[in-house]
């Protein structure tokens, strides 16, 4: 989150601040990767893909839809 925060590019430090959560809450709970957590993983990535895809930036985009990709797999 670091690199994104010092380019100031909160929204998107706020966005995988929303999946770090939901990943701390998981380990907390010891629900562990269930469905849900996946979820919400996943469509943060989804969102970041699309965004920087939108703004042109491509290997940025490219980095968070191989991303999405991984978690397709362990989905399957």
């Amino acid at each position: 989150m670091r690199p994104f925060i010092g380019n100031e590019r909160f929204e998107v430090a706020s966005d995988l601040q929303t999946s770090i959560f939901a990943c701390l809450d998981a380990a907390r709970d010891s629900t562990g990767l269930d469905a849900r957590l996946i979820t919400i993983v996943r469509n943060c990535l989804q969102r970041l893909y699309r965004k920087n895809k939108n703004k042109g930036n491509s290997t940025v985009a490219d980095m968070f839809h191989t991303y999405v990709e991984d978690f397709q797999l362990v989905v399957q």
